[in-house]
């Protein structure tokens, strides 16, 4: 099991043969509409039959396998017209695309300082509707975040950040990935349930029991590694 603060390799690193890449998880999306407006004379019309369209996606992270979606969409007639067309998906990739929109804009071009401002523009308006207010962010270190980040939310690290760092013992510690500062949140949640409620009394109490079995814990494991000697004859 990986330790808070440990990194998992990549388990697709050297493989060249397409055939033992890991097999794609598919997720089910659904796009079928009752009732869908022409895009030529803009009426309602009913929904004639249904379809099926599979889509590349982003991958995921944390086990490593890419990500297929399996949409289904409903096609549609136009008496006016005459014509038959699809339900719009443009919001999921464009027409006759194998790759989502956000592979696409993954791959189109390299990120620049416009793309991470547009993705924490979004960011801040999901913020906005919850009521919340960023506190502090981490990143990858790479000198695309600070002007964009500055720019949509500007100072974003609280004044008690020194402390908070000097309470986890983390000597400012270069930028992490999201994957390895998911497990260090969760230790940090066990510390926090820990000391919450700890009176300055109660926490100093326990930062010395925890220095003196420090101290002990060599003579400790000798006694318990006889104890178990003993016990197995």
């Amino acid at each position: 099991m990986a330790k808070p603060g440990a990194y998992v390799a990549d388990v697709t690193e050297g493989i060249t043969d397409p055939a033992q890449l890991p097999k794609a998880a598919v997720q089910k999306r659904l796009r079928s509409r009752r009732q869908a407006p022409c895009p030529r004379c803009g009426k309602s019309c009913y929904r004639d039959s249904e379809g099926a369209r599979t889509l590349h996606d982003l991958g995921r992270l944390r086990s490593n396998r890419p990500v297929d979606l399996q949409v289904c969409y409903s096609k549609h007639r136009c008496e006016d017209c005459q014509i038959y067309f699809n339900t719009d998906m443009s919001g999921l990739a464009p027409p006759g695309a194998h790759y989502t929109q956000r592979v696409i804009q993954v791959l189109d071009h390299a990120p620049a300082h416009a793309d991470i401002e547009k993705l924490f523009v979004r960011f801040k308006a999901a913020l906005d509707v919850r009521g919340l207010m960023l506190q502090g962010i981490t990143t990858d270190g790479a000198p695309l975040y600070p002007e964009p980040l500055a720019k949509v939310f500007g100072a974003v690290f609280s004044p008690n950040l020194e402390k908070a760092l000097t309470f986890l013992d983390d000597a400012l510690l270069p930028a992490t990935s999201n994957a390895v500062e998911r497990s260090n949140r969760r230790h940090r949640k066990m510390q926090k349930s820990v000391y919450r409620v700890r009176t300055l009394r109660s926490l100093t109490g326990r930062i010395a029991l925890d220095l003196y079995r420090e101290r002990h814990r060599s003579a400790r494991f000798n006694t318990t590694f006889t104890l178990h000697l003993a016990r197995a004859g």
